[in-house]
């Protein structure tokens, strides 16, 4: 399975809904049997990076100049479903 984007419009983030949708997303790759869920997030994201962290990921590593516009770093996040 590969999700390509996971993203809240700007006028609903703080609402919610981010949470909702990576809940709802763990749920189900737990239960089709997942293993492994990585991602990358902007470095400078930190509300998403707080919510990664709440739902088990961690920080495996650092994409240099991943992003553009503007530039920026990727932070590599892994949960590990169990």
């Amino acid at each position: 399975m590969v999700i390509i984007n996971f993203a809240i419009d700007p006028a609903y983030q703080g609402q919610g809904w981010g949470e909702l949708l990576l809940r709802e997303t763990l749920a189900i790759m737990h239960d089709i049997g997942v293993v492994y869920f990585y991602l990358d997030v902007r470095a400078s994201n930190i509300q998403a990076n707080s919510l990664y962290q709440k739902y088990g990921f961690s920080e495996i590593g650092i994409r240099k100049q991943y992003y553009s516009q503007p530039d920026e770093d990727a932070i590599v996040m892994r949960k590990v479903f169990q």
